[in-house]
């Protein structure tokens, strides 16, 4: 057995490492959120593929959880966030608010504004 703690715990250091290099690319604008969702769900279940074929090691599947959870949790906040921003800008527009007026209590730039202006204008058209 001290062998497979050996490699759970490797396992370990590269979920954790992997989860960082996804982290990073998030952060740096080089994948998007929903992409960011399906690899930190990919690395749950190739964690669960693990665990079926070679058995259970202690608390291991329940670390690999709490590791994802921990990357994960801030960018649901954040998509939040950001949604709120987007429907709050999205009643400014359609009340007619002016762009700086927009800006200053919604926080976004002006091209998210703008490309909103242009869905808002495309629906009234429909």
């Amino acid at each position: 057995m001290p062998i497979m703690i050996h490699v759970y715990n490797e396992l370990k250091i590269v979920i954790k490492d992997t989860l960082k290099a996804i982290d990073l690319s998030y952060n740096n604008n080089k994948i998007a959120l929903e992409d960011y969702d399906e690899m930190t769900s990919a690395i749950e279940n190739i964690n669960s593929y693990f665990l079926s074929m070679y058995g259970k090691y202690t608390d291991f599947d329940e670390e690999v959880k709490y590791m994802v959870k921990s990357f994960y949790d801030p960018k649901v906040e954040e998509r939040g966030i950001e949604k709120g921003k987007i429907e709050i800008a999205s009643e400014m527009i359609k009340e007619g608010e002016p762009m700086e007026r927009i800006k200053k209590y919604t926080k976004l730039d002006e091209n998210k504004i703008l490309e909103l202006m242009k869905r808002i204008e495309s629906e009234k058209v429909q």
